[in-house]
């Protein structure tokens, strides 16, 4: 019996190291030089206080971005950067203000608008950090595919190290019928003392939606929540990018 039990769980790792295997492989097969252009869409809201009330810090914005040979290219609408700009110059004469224009367009960064179109390495930076826990069918949306849950071990600085006491994060990535991804989900959570009195706890999910264009494997969607509390005060900040091939 005990060698049949053996047998299974040899068998099990040999079949996720395979599973993995194959995954990092058919994600380096898409090498994303395949040019792609697409209408990009972000908005956030942030709550705090103890009733969580909406604070209107940041509006929904659009850009039009494109990756090629000759690199990545951003493109704002004129009137939508005449808006950040009045915005910014208002608040310079009153800092009540807000730049809620601004704080948006700030959202789409160029590091992160790369990450969009070239997702392996998104895909990829969660692995490096997973150890595979889990592996069954599981249909998404509809449609045969297959879910790999994982713990991953948070990358801490040496700073966080000391005030984070405890720390876990975990992944679920659905693969689909070709073996690529087609939804991640990833959550932090942690708890720790800041100040020696200061308590605080956070945690932080994420959630991902690929699409296949030509060798390139995008994110059409992205959706990030953080919820925090400590030192009587919480919050909860929920931002979400779409992304619409063109």
């Amino acid at each position: 019996m005990r060698l049949v039990l053996a047998f299974l769980l040899l068998a099990a790792s040999i079949l996720r190291a395979d599973t993995l295997s194959d995954l990092k492989t058919a994600l380096g097969g898409l090498d994303g030089r395949d040019p792609v252009k697409a209408r990009v869409e972000v908005g956030s809201v942030v709550r705090d206080g103890e009733a969580l009330k909406e604070d209107h810090a940041a509006a929904a914005v659009a850009a039009l971005v494109e990756d090629g040979p000759q690199g990545l290219t951003i493109t704002w609408d004129r009137a939508l950067l005449q808006t950040a700009a009045a915005e910014s110059q208002a608040k310079s004469k009153d800092p009540n203000q807000s730049t809620r224009t601004g704080n948006s367009m700030d959202e789409l960064k160029p590091t992160a608008l790369s990450d969009y179109l070239n997702a392996p390495a998104t895909v990829l930076r969660v692995l490096e950090l997973a150890r595979l826990v889990d592996e069954k069918e599981a249909a998404w949306e509809g449609r045969p595919a297959r879910l790999l849950t994982f713990k991953l071990t948070p990358p801490l600085s040496e700073k966080d190290k000391k005030i984070i006491k405890e720390a876990e994060m975990t992944a679920r990535l659905w693969l689909g019928a070709d073996g690529l991804p087609v939804a991640l989900e990833t959550q932090f959570h942690a708890k720790g003392r800041a100040l020696l009195v200061i308590s605080f706890e956070t945690t932080q999910k994420e959630e991902f939606r690929f699409s296949l264009t030509g060798r390139r494997l995008v994110v059409t969607r992205h959706v990030q929540e953080i919820q925090s509390s400590g030192g009587g005060q919480n919050g909860v900040k929920r931002s979400l990018v779409t992304l619409h091939l063109l």
